[in-house]
């Protein structure tokens, strides 16, 4: 499956130093992950509130922050496929570095939020 998507949306799939063909590799790995993470998301919400679990509740909203650390990537990869300019004669390739420093500062505030309600719901049942 995953090859069949390499071939499809990805042309010239073996050149991995072209900034167009990493470009189009993060532009598919952020797709398959936004589509997997919602359809995630949608099932475990439902099983947690159906159960009124707070831990499957919480796996849920996991994944929509990975469907979050997805757009992120696949913002940061267009932004680094751009070509050098004037004010960036080396291109914009830290732009990945960058993105993964938001997506690490999403998962810090994440954990932050679960374990806040955590402790809300230890102490107040």
């Amino acid at each position: 499956m995953l090859q069949f998507l390499i071939q499809k949306w990805i042309p010239n799939s073996e050149d991995t130093q072209n900034p167009n063909v990493r470009k189009a590799y993060g532009t598919c790995s952020s797709v398959v992950g936004i589509c997997c993470n919602l359809l995630l998301f949608g099932i475990k919400y439902a099983a947690g509130t159906f159960s009124h679990s707070i831990s499957i509740i919480s796996d849920a909203f996991n994944n929509l922050s990975d469907c979050a650390s997805c757009l992120v990537t696949m913002f940061g990869y267009k932004l680094a496929a751009k070509p050098a300019d004037k004010d960036h004669p080396f291109g914009h390739g830290r732009m990945e570095y960058i993105t993964s420093l938001v997506i690490a500062a999403m998962i810090v505030l994440m954990g932050f939020e679960l374990c806040r309600n955590s402790l809300d719901k230890i102490l107040h049942p």
